[in-house]
């Protein structure tokens, strides 16, 4: 259950998108349906007040949370980072670094919301830290640039459900039934990086029976898995379950 969201806002001389969800959608629906929802608005200038706020979100939560964290900023043109209203850049990188430490504390129940253009593009520093923790459970972005219409339209209608159900996955289908065009997208990271690695070992199994799977996973990822179990499944749908397990219990915090 969504026990949090957190809205931070970088953006100047402009429409100040943030607040106006905030304060239109996200304080009066929590104020009717949920009194007992955490919810708060910061405008954030620089980079240091980014992480400053961070900080103190990783300090707030508890492991019992279930946290939105939602910012609205401008995408770089390079979709590399994210640029703050002074013209400071922090990279997905470096953002996804600091979100591990949230999600490690509320044992993988943050949500990430990047009202950005080309935010999906932080998917990308995913498969690069698979030795690390997950830096939350789910994401929703674009891949595309945004203009601040849909912003606006897209996320009221999206916390209206967010608020009323207090879960986003069920939220979400309800919103894209109501805007079938919005280019916003959620991904679930335990879902489609369960595809990804099962696809890939059945492919090694496929070409090469005698591939070392163990040797090959343990040392990219930092497994501890044990040939003695991994040779008692026959089928390969069995193996690769045992790989994605094994990966998955270092990297989902719980």
């Amino acid at each position: 259950m969504i026990t949090r969201i957190y809205v931070l806002e970088s953006l100047t001389n402009e429409r100040q998108t943030g607040t106006e969800l905030y304060n239109d959608t996200i304080s009066k629906y929590c104020q009717f349906y949920a009194p007992d929802l955490l919810h708060s608005l910061t405008t954030i200038n620089s980079k240091i007040d980014l992480l400053d706020v961070l900080k103190t979100i990783e300090n707030e939560v508890q492991d019992d949370d279930e946290v939105i964290l939602h910012i609205e900023a401008h995408g770089a043109t390079d979709k590399t980072s994210m640029v703050l209203s002074n013209g400071d850049t922090i990279s997905w990188k470096e953002l996804e670094a600091c979100l591990m430490l949230i999600n490690l504390k509320t044992k993988n129940k943050l949500h990430l919301h990047l009202a950005t253009c080309f935010g999906m593009h932080v998917a990308l520093e995913i498969g690069k830290t698979l030795n690390k923790t997950a830096p939350y459970k789910s994401f929703m972005a674009s891949l595309y640039a945004l203009n601040n219409s849909d912003i606006i339209a897209d996320n009221n209608l999206l916390y209206e459900e967010i608020i009323k159900k207090r879960e986003i996955y069920s939220a979400f289908v309800a919103f894209n039934k109501s805007s079938p065009s919005t280019t916003m997208r959620i991904k679930d990271v335990e879902t489609v990086l369960g595809e990804v690695i099962r696809f890939q070992v059945a492919r090694f199994l496929v070409m090469d029976p005698l591939f070392d799977v163990v040797l090959f996973y343990n040392g990219s990822y930092n497994l501890n898995m044990n040939y003695s179990k991994f040779n008692t499944f026959e089928t390969i749908e069995e193996k690769c379950n045992y790989v994605f397990e094994s990966l998955a219990t270092n990297y989902f915090p719980n």
